[in-house]
């Protein structure tokens, strides 16, 4: 594959130009279902663009007392990540652009870097606000990363390949690792809600206390950069979830993969839009104790489960 070839996928397709208004459709879907559920209207499918827009056409403020560099570039270094993730993650066709043995170690380790970004953001601000959410989200993040680790060896014992797409290939006839391994797909659901910043472990972010947690003196371009890269978040986390346990496009010819994929990944999108309808906030002790109960226990059955039966 050429540099051309890479620089379209990376641009068009399956990278930034797709998985936004792919990202765009399943938050603006997040959206409208939480307002129906809570009998409200909801916003019109453009107000998750018209968002990022206002952000993006508005100046940028950088507190006096914050880290200036380290402000600016937080922003930057997420949206990049995120933006490389997308590169490893198949969006129809069993393989993606860049795809070798080892991706999976790969994707799990972009994974943590926007996780890592939110704890540095409060920190850089030096925003009373960010430093509180900061601490929430590190000691999240940790409940949250062990288990979604776990998880993912669990998948790699159980199809036998540290290939993601070799994963979402070996799923073709219905063959699909969530009723394989369902112990490390509930796991890695529930560690979905975390990622996302979802009801009960929104506590990082929670309005009413710490305002918007580490992002609170962001403004401007570079909280637009942020949104755009959340955006992308719920892509990922959709099509992923769709393509290491549900098959991803079943091997199906373009375009019926994508469209296959995308249905998939929205029913995914549907479940966790219920579960953050459903529950209440939790506080940090108690999300983390959560982590501890269940997600953890269940990734290491499940790893526990692909050992024995040997993949």
């Amino acid at each position: 594959m050429t540099f051309l070839n890479y620089l379209v996928h990376f641009l068009f397709y399956p990278g930034l130009v797709f998985a936004f208004i792919v990202g765009w459709f399943f938050y603006w879907l997040f959206r409208k279902v939480r307002a129906r559920m809570q009998y409200r209207r909801g916003p019109p499918w453009f107000q998750p663009f018209a968002d990022i827009v206002k952000l993006l056409s508005k100046s940028s403020i950088v507190p006096k007392t914050a880290r200036r560099k380290l402000f600016v570039w937080l922003s930057v270094i997420l949206f990049i990540s995120i933006s490389v993730t997308l590169m490893f993650i198949p969006a129809g066709p069993s393989s993606a652009p860049i795809a070798f043995y080892g991706d999976l170690i790969a994707l799990l380790y972009l994974l943590l870097i926007p996780s890592l970004v939110f704890v540095a953001c409060g920190p850089s601000s030096s925003s009373p606000f960010g430093s509180v959410g900061s601490n929430r989200e590190a000691v999240l993040m940790l409940a949250y990363e062990s288990a979604f680790t776990i998880a993912i060896i669990s998948i790699a014992f159980t199809a036998g390949s540290l290939s993601l797409s070799t994963i979402v290939s070996q799923q073709s006839g219905f063959s699909w690792l969530i009723f394989r391994n369902p112990f490390a797909a509930v796991a890695i659901f529930l560690c979905l809600v975390g990622k996302l910043h979802l009801k009960p472990f929104d506590i990082p972010e929670a309005e009413q206390e710490i305002v918007a947690g580490t992002v609170t003196e962001y403004s401007g371009k570079f909280l637009g950069l942020i949104e755009i890269s959340r955006t992308l978040l719920w892509y990922i986390a959709g099509v992923l979830f769709a393509d290491l346990f549900l098959g991803g496009g079943d091997g199906f010819p373009m375009p019926w993969c994508v469209i296959n994929l995308l249905i998939k990944a929205s029913i995914v999108v549907f479940a966790l839009t219920i579960v953050n309808v459903a529950s209440a906030r939790y506080r940090i002790d108690q999300a983390f104790t959560w982590y501890l109960k269940i997600p953890i226990p269940l990734s290491l059955i499940g790893l526990t489960l692909a050992i024995v039966s040997g993949g």
